[in-house]
């Protein structure tokens, strides 16, 4: 009976590990994105700051265009509903996807 309950846990392992793989690999999640096919200009901060209190106080879903943190990173495109964080931060969140930002890396909004 040890031998059949090891050996179905090892296929169940060897399954599971086959399974989740493309979750636990180890390459960057930066270098999966796709590259950004039009980089939209800039918006004024005053009008970010705007658009960013008005997607908070309405939770509507908002598409970013967002610069990255570093030069190794690329520019992103995201959608999801904006939340402010007691630390000055703000968080995107669409679906299992949560975006942390500054409101200097946001480059466009639209609601």
């Amino acid at each position: 009976m040890k031998n059949i309950n090891s050996n179905l846990l090892n296929r169940s392992s060897l399954a599971l590990n086959k399974y989740f793989h493309t979750i636990f690999n180890d390459e960057p999640l930066s270098d999966k994105q796709a590259q950004v096919k039009k980089v939209l200009p800039y918006q004024p901060i005053a009008q970010r700051k705007l658009f960013t209190k008005l997607a908070i106080a309405d939770h509507r879903e908002i598409f970013m265009q967002l610069n990255p943190l570093t030069t190794a990173g690329n520019i992103i495109n995201c959608r999801g509903q904006l939340s402010k964080l007691s630390n000055g931060l703000f968080r995107l969140k669409n679906h299992n996807v949560l975006y942390i930002f500054s409101l200097q890396q946001i480059r466009y909004i639209a609601g």
